[in-house]
């Protein structure tokens, strides 16, 4: 597989519970000032372009010297699409925590539309936004003409395609799913993945004790988070460094094997079947990442719920984490929100598809790691 390079991407991008942005505008290109529109709900617009955000050093979680736009005309912020429904046959779907970031911002401008109806796909749309985010679009259908406009919007403009899929487990999902990436060659299989992981080991920053246990939380209506899959991640280098930069786990629960063409990178397989779960492309200009299951979306894989099921707080639990060896200096319980790095799983994905900026965009949330 091929390892393709760009050198366009030269910012910090930031992606958790609260979004701090430089406010700027599109070169060439008309930035809407309306915070709604008629084909999708705006998620979250902050038109506030007087100031940006520059948190110290927090750990090794923060930013220091951001520099926002000078002048308007000269950039744009990240602008992102999300398209399709958040449902899913899952149990515990709430969706909150994704939502939120979503929402989130301080400092300047952005931008997140989403889209339950189908819009129409033409290049006055694509002209609206960076980053398109697919979620449940099982329902929808596209024109030859529709899906031309997507790679070509990719592949021309420069445009980052992320898909999820697993969100029914029906056998028509991977297809449905498949109608946007159709033309970098990826595409979701027809073989299920992540479904019988729930016994597999969960170390800690490259730590030898499984802590898959410490997923299992007291005063919550459900566990769901321990049925999961671990997706491990192993350092990547060159460009894709960003993708896995300080990321060793996400969590996954019934998805579908992604199909990844010879000049395709898998960067992350489902352990059960060997089969890839994670797989990018760079296509023209624009750059695709694909993944093969949703519940990344979900809460209960984003925040820790409920309180520990042993709240011993030394050496003989192996859930408790002393401040010395806290890599932010406070002690805590290791829980999902620790095992899994579903935030930096999301600020690591949209850094990588994000076009060039000269905006810089910054975290404010110590379980990002943007170091």
């Amino acid at each position: 597989m091929s390892l393709l390079r760009s050198f366009r991407r030269n910012f910090v991008f930031f992606a958790s519970l609260g979004l701090a942005f430089g406010g700027c505008g599109a070169p060439g290109t008309s930035k809407s000032d309306s915070s709604s529109d008629s084909s999708g709900d705006d998620l979250r617009t902050n038109d506030s372009s007087d100031d940006l955000v520059t948190p110290g050093d927090l750990s090794g979680t923060g930013s220091s010297g951001n520099q926002g736009c000078k002048d308007e005309a000269d950039c744009t912020c990240v602008r992102l699409a999300l398209l399709g429904s958040l449902d899913s046959k899952a149990i515990d779907k709430d969706t909150s925590a994704f939502v939120d970031w979503l929402n989130g911002s301080s400092g300047g401008t952005a931008k997140v539309t989403m889209f339950e109806q189908k819009p129409s796909f033409d290049a006055a749309f694509f002209e609206e936004f960076d980053i398109l985010i697919v979620a449940n679009v099982n329902s929808w259908s596209f024109s030859g003409e529709e899906k031309e406009a997507v790679a070509s919007w990719v592949r021309d403009a420069g445009g980052g395609l992320l898909t999820l899929t697993g969100f029914t487990s029906e056998g028509n999902e991977p297809s449905a799913t498949s109608q946007l990436i159709e033309f970098s060659g990826i595409s979701y299989g027809s073989t299920k993945v992540a479904e019988r992981g729930e016994n597999l080991p969960i170390y800690y920053r490259g730590g030898t004790e499984n802590l898959r246990n410490c997923l299992v939380r007291n005063g919550v209506s459900s566990n769901d988070a321990v049925i999961t899959t671990p997706i491990a991640f192993s350092p990547e280098s060159g460009d894709y460094a960003r993708i896995t930069q300080n990321l060793d786990y996400v969590g996954a629960y019934i998805g579908w094997e992604v199909l990844a063409p010879s000049d395709a990178t898998v960067i992350a397989i489902d352990p059960t079947t060997q089969k890839p779960m994670v797989v990018v492309k760079q296509v023209g200009l624009g750059r695709v990442f694909v993944f093969g299951d949703e519940w990344v979306i979900f809460a209960n894989q984003w925040v820790a719920q409920g309180t520990p099921t042993n709240m011993q707080m030394d050496a003989y639990n192996p859930c408790w984490v002393e401040a010395s060896k806290s890599p932010t200096g406070s002690p805590f319980f290791h829980s999902v929100q620790s095992l899994y790095q579903t935030k930096q799983f999301w600020y690591n994905a949209v850094t990588w598809l994000a076009p060039a900026q000269q905006c810089e965009f910054v975290v404010i949330d110590e379980d990002v790691i943007i170091k």
